[in-house]
């Protein structure tokens, strides 16, 4: 049961990681928020990372194949 919250724990946050693409764009192109571009760049690599972890650690991969 531990297992399964845990990779679905890595899918949602790819799935945020990768709803968040858009407002990241819209805050690196504007010059105003170019310091919040930055931390969102610094957290959706983070989110990304954490959720291949997650996934690597279970081994989730193997499983859909």
């Amino acid at each position: 049961m531990k297992r399964r919250s845990f990779s679905i724990l890595g899918l949602f946050f790819l799935i945020a990681s990768l709803f968040s693409l858009p407002y990241w764009l819209q805050f690196e192109m504007h010059p105003n928020f170019k310091f919040l571009g930055q931390v969102a760049t610094i957290f959706i690599v983070f989110l990304l990372f954490f959720a291949i972890s997650e996934y690597k650690k279970f081994n989730l991969f193997k499983r859909l194949m």
